[in-house]
């Protein structure tokens, strides 16, 4: 019985290979069970290294909604999570998509009106039309804007095209030029990619015709060539306002009972033009994916539509599936079936999903061999200098330094900016570095943004410099207090430097007493009171006391070790009678960024105050940027006087100096204390700031980079953790600093770094195309414009750079010659230096 259970075995093994296995594999081998086990292949990084099908960010495409008709963002309400977006918000909405790596956008307009006819369609200021202008104007080339072509949003009847009113049927052919007017006007706005979706019958030729006619060859048509008929559509009809007032659209779009239907329309539309062919709804329809991605060899897309969408949202929300899961189940199902693009609501989640994967395997990374990175690191060398050489060569016999302040010096020459764009610098040898220097700070939005841009283009048409008061600084005035309740008054300046010099000089005038103490490396602008053992440039480039300050200022200027209340509390008890005010970067920004301890801002409020001493917060770098109330609302504590810059006034020329009524009264006119500057309250800067501010409130600017700033910090941190060498990821909000050394908390503890081997690690950076910048002594900022690949690209960088630094690798660049020159100039022990020259 057995020796005929194991022939009968044998012959059914031998007719399943014989009838089955062999059409499916030819005479390859296959084994069945126990020899085969397929689950061999599911355990652990095997499964991922077997897998078929990937998700890529660059598979996505986010469909946006944008109507005319609204001042603020609006949920859908039957796609939670989806918004109709306001004109005015077209760039903002696809912000977030930029950052994400997200590579294009597919526009929905809603008009103000609609006619039959759908006039506001095609009108050079039409709803989609200025989208994509605006929209480019702010991402450019980091974005892919695609403008869905069809009527039927425009149309007060609904449908997609024009009405045969006999029949009460869209007219196919009295369409057809109405669309191709369409897709010029949309090419002229600057749209990349023509998507038609009204699956009119020639579409895809008289587009074409239309776009090649008027000049526009190079821009691909994505045509919706399988479009069905689908109950799907419903929430769209929703948040586009498409409800049709009569019938429906089964006369011009698909039967969901055809499939070769569809294959036979998306040949038509190839053989008129079509570039990118795609599938509409997805999930219902993956049959029909499927067979257009195997009959024709060309670019799919897919469209998760809103009912898709909103099905998952709805059972998520009622707990009935793993909504992250079944998100991903669906891309890569879209994927397997032959999906090149998907056109998702999801787009971000996915896009977010994807980072958090990619972030969690990282330490892969950290495992790379020396051969790797070396061969990386080399290949980033192509950086070259000659023209910023020449220029510098040109620059030094004619400008002390060949720059126009010592933080710009780079030895043996620095490169000189031609252009900057968003996160990007150009310089004038064709260079694109991404910028975490941004003008030491002011540029929070990025370069360039048009929002400033705009406004100050505006104020300059109405002139730039009038000698007498406007509206623009009672504005930003009232803006300003409204943020700052401790700025009860204040006063316009043109610099950083100009603020907290006429701070000093009221806080001397108010209290009748000479003595200021600031904090050890704490850098308060170029003036004569505060270039003792000053941060930034002065600690780096110039000696802590200046040559040319007479020992009779600097005596009245007293020093007070960052962090440390007790030592403060004794000077300033000590010297109470003659003591005028304490001025300090809440956060110190000018020695790298170093955080104030636990209650030590609180702590010295309260020491001050006992002992009737002013307290200056220097919120140039911090204002506007921890917090939109800046550092004393972050921390909780109320200066007397504040000094701002950079962010207020947009990255114009601007400082504004200003705290209590009773204080700020001593300030001419009014008072006895004088003050004054031609270009103090420039309509420029005013008209930048007020911009900077409503953008930034509205955006919540702020709130999303401090949650940046605290991601890369940490990715950052995870990268030197497992360093030789000692290294500490230091910052806050928007601020970073890498010390080359243990953490710091005050000017002594950030000399022990080693500056020398910074310098190094900048030139090593800067050939990857990142700019830091070009001293230990200084922070790092982001911006609202850096996007989650540059976050990735300069994570790479660091961790190739600091693996290179360690074992020693041999750097072939412009870079060694600066290393060389720069060795004796960051090594001297700085505060020994100084106690040197005379007047200490």
């Amino acid at each position: 019985m057995i020796v005929f259970m194991k022939i009968t075995k044998m012959m059914m093994t031998t007719l399943y290979w014989n009838l089955i296995v062999k059409q499916h594999y030819g005479n390859q081998r296959v084994n069945m069970f126990p020899e085969t086990r397929m689950r061999r292949l599911r355990n652990g990084k095997i499964k991922d290294m077997v897998r078929e099908t990937s998700l890529s960010v660059n598979d996505l495409i986010y469909p946006l909604f944008i109507n005319e008709t609204i001042d603020e963002k609006k949920e859908v309400p039957s796609m939670p999570g989806v918004f109709n977006w306001p004109l005015s918000m077209a760039a903002d909405a696809v912000k977030e998509a930029v950052d994400l790596g997200i590579p294009a956008v597919l526009l929905f307009g809603i008009p103000k009106e609609k006619d039959p006819e759908g006039h506001q369609a095609y009108g050079e200021h039409a709803v989609v039309q200025e989208a994509t202008r605006r929209i480019k104007e702010a991402f450019g080339k980091d974005i892919i804007v695609i403008t869905d072509l069809c009527m039927c949003e425009y149309t007060s009847h609904g449908h997609c095209g024009i009405i045969d009113e006999k029949t009460k049927d869209v007219d196919n052919d009295l369409t057809l030029p109405l669309l191709g007017k369409i897709a010029v006007s949309q090419a002229e706005a600057g749209a990349d990619i023509i998507a038609p979706s009204g699956m009119m019958d020639g579409m895809i030729e008289a587009i074409r015709t239309a776009l090649d006619d008027a000049g526009f060859t190079n821009i691909p048509i994505m045509s919706y060539s399988a479009k069905y008929a689908s109950c799907y559509y419903g929430p769209f009809r929703d948040a586009a306002e498409s409800g049709f007032s009569f019938g429906d659209r089964t006369g011009y779009q698909m039967d969901p009972a055809n499939g070769d239907e569809a294959v036979r329309e998306t040949e038509l539309d190839v053989f008129e033009g079509a570039d990118i062919i795609m599938v509409k709804p997805g999930m219902p329809y993956l049959d029909i994916l499927r067979r257009l991605r195997e009959e024709f060899s060309m670019p799919t897309a897919v469209y998760q539509v809103s009912g898709e969408y909103a099905m998952i949202k709805a059972a998520a929300q009622n707990g009935w599936l793993d909504e992250k899961k079944a998100v991903r189940e669906a891309m890569i199902c879209f994927k397997r079936a032959g999906a090149d693009m998907i056109i998702t609501y999801y787009a971000k989640e996915v896009a977010r999903m994807l980072r958090e994967e990619k972030r969690s395997g990282k330490g892969n990374r950290k495992n790379r061999s020396g051969k790797d990175r070396k061969e990386k690191e080399i290949r980033g060398r192509i950086m070259d200098f000659e023209k910023s050489k020449e220029l510098y060569e040109r620059a030094k016999g004619l400008i002390p330094g060949g720059v126009s302040s010592p933080v710009r010096a780079i030895r043996p020459f620095p490169f000189y900016t031609a252009s900057a764009k968003g996160s990007r610098l150009y310089d004038a040898d064709g260079n694109e570095l991404i910028d975490y220097c941004l003008a030491y700070g002011p540029a929070i939005l990025g370069h360039a943004h048009p929002v400033l841009k705009d406004a100050i283009a505006g104020q300059l048409d109405n002139g730039w410099l009038y000698g007498t008061p406007s509206e623009l600084e009672v504005k930003l005035a009232e803006r300003i207090s409204g943020l700052y309740p401790s700025v009860e008054m204040m006063r316009f300046v043109s610099t950083g430097t100009e603020a907290t010099m006429s701070a000093i000089r009221l806080a001397r005038g108010f209290t009748g007493r000479d003595k200021i103490i600031k904090i050890e490396g704490g850098f308060h602008g170029a003036h004569d009171a505060v270039l003792v053992k000053a941060g930034s440039g002065a600690t780096t480039h110039g000696e802590p006391n200046s040559p040319g300050i007479p020992a009779d200022v600097t005596k009245n200027t007293l020093q007070a070790p960052y962090n440390d209340i007790e030592v403060m509390t004794d000077i300033i008890e000590k010297n109470r009678s003659d003591l005028a005010a304490v001025i300090i970067e809440p956060v110190m920004g000018n020695i790298g960024t170093v955080l104030p301890k636990e209650n030590y801002l609180k702590d010295l409020r309260k020491v001050t105050e006992e002992n009737d001493v002013l307290l200056i917060f220097d919120e140039v770098i911090t204002g506007c940027r921890l917090s939109m109330g800046g550092a004393q609302k972050y921390f909780g504590v109320r200066p007397d006087l504040t000094t701002l810059g950079k962010i207020v006034g947009g990255g114009m020329p601007v400082g504004v100096f200003g705290g209590r009524k009773e204080i700020m009264e001593m300030i001419s006119p009014q008072g006895p204390v004088y003050q004054a500057g031609t270009f103090s309250g420039h309509p420029a800067s005013m008209a930048a700031g007020l911009a900077m501010l409503d953008f930034m409130e509205k955006n919540n600017v702020c709130e999303t980079l401090n949650a940046r700033g605290d991601a890369f910090r940490k990715a950052l941190s995870d990268i030197v953790s497992d360093k030789k060498k000692d290294y500490f990821v230091g910052g806050i909000s928007s601020m970073f600093t890498i010390f080359f050394g243990e953490e710091p908390h005050n000017y002594q503890d950030v000399l022990k770094c080693d500056a020398a081997g910074y310098m190094e690690f900048f030139r090593k950076m800067l050939n990857r195309g990142i700019f830091l910048p070009p001293s230990q002594f200084e922070t790092n900022f982001i911006s609202f414009a850096h996007t989650e690949e540059d976050f990735r690209e300069t994570e790479e960088a660091v961790a190739d750079c600091l693996w290179s630094r360690e074992n020693k690798t041999e750097e072939k660049s412009w870079s060694s010659e600066h290393a060389a020159a720069i060795l004796p100039w960051h090594r001297r022990d700085m505060s020994q230096n100084c106690l040197k020259k005379k007047g200490s």
